[in-house]
């Protein structure tokens, strides 16, 4: 189960691995007030795409497709976090309750991305391959 929350939460049991993706802006709130386990900044939207969004609150499905764009190009940053998600809960966590969207966004792309991981393992895609055997 993915959950995404602001990083000032309460922490939860149920809260698994907690990622904060991005950064926090409050200087004095360090990784051990908050829970955190691991920090992704590579996740975050991009600043050009943040600014775009905020020209253009119209447009959400555009930033969310942009988004996409952008996290399929990385996925040395979010294969780990898959794993955390077979593996139990995982919790996604921003600066603020304003970024919450983008999290909803990434939970959703990490969510298609692993279904599609364990459809590409299962025995149908080496069906052909045992045939040669």
């Amino acid at each position: 189960m993915i959950y995404c929350k602001p990083c000032t939460d309460p922490v939860s049991p149920h809260d698994g691995q907690r990622i904060l993706i991005g950064s926090v802006l409050q200087q004095d709130l360090c990784s051990d007030v908050l829970a955190i386990d691991m920090q992704l900044e590579a996740l975050a939207p991009s600043n050009e795409l943040i600014q775009w969004m905020a020209q253009h609150a119209d447009q959400p499905e555009a930033f969310r497709r942009s988004y996409i764009q952008q996290l399929s190009t990385q996925p040395e940053h979010w294969l780990i976090l898959l794993d955390y998600v077979r593996n139990g809960n995982l919790t996604l966590l921003c600066g603020s309750s304003s970024q919450l969207f983008y999290l909803e966004i990434l939970a959703g792309f990490l969510e298609d991305e692993l279904e599609n991981w364990q459809e590409a393992s299962s025995p149908v895609c080496y069906a052909d391959l045992n045939r040669l055997n």
